[in-house]
């Protein structure tokens, strides 16, 4: 499973993470489907378009 997203900046980047971390719903969701994942296995990349 993957979720990809674009971004113009990093900036942009970080302000999307700290406002999904604000949201209330977002986060009862990711806690709703913590049984989805397997520990220690998730990981997060950051590409450059050159």
């Amino acid at each position: 499973m993957a979720w990809i997203a674009n971004y113009e900046n990093l900036a942009q980047y970080e302000a999307m993470g700290l406002k999904l971390l604000a949201d209330q719903k977002y986060l009862e969701l990711i806690k709703k489907a913590a049984g989805l994942f397997v520990p220690n296995t998730l990981h997060d990349e950051i590409w450059r378009t050159l």
